[in-house]
């Protein structure tokens, strides 16, 4: 039996590229993301803390290690949360150890 894997276009992040920074290579995507902003200080002192004002689209950039040399990908596990790529530290910890060893990991975080 075979497996078939399917993508829905339809929801695909918009203005996919890549750049090249410091000796690795980032895959670049921008997603639309629905923002809810909450009662200002003036509405929390009559009491309506707890209604949402309204809501808002921001476009945001996404930037994912795509190769880089070993000490660029371990510090990407610094950065990764704060770049939205929310995936990338259980990729990495899952598939490190075919291509490094968890010492040289440890001794590359601890210089940071």
């Amino acid at each position: 039996m075979k497996t078939r894997w399917y993508y829905n276009f339809a929801q695909s992040p918009q203005g996919l590229s890549e750049e090249t920074v410091d000796g690795a290579v980032y895959t670049v995507t921008q997603r639309q993301v629905h923002l809810q902003q909450a009662a200002n200080k003036g509405q929390q002192w009559l009491g309506m803390e707890n209604e949402l004002v309204g809501t808002t689209c921001e476009t945001v950039k996404i930037r994912s290690i795509k190769l880089g040399t070993l000490e660029r990908i371990v510090q990407h596990l610094l950065e990764a949360l704060d770049c939205g790529d929310s995936s990338y530290v259980s990729v990495f910890l899952a598939t490190y150890r075919t291509f490094t060893t968890t010492q040289e990991v440890l001794d590359l975080l601890l210089d940071r």
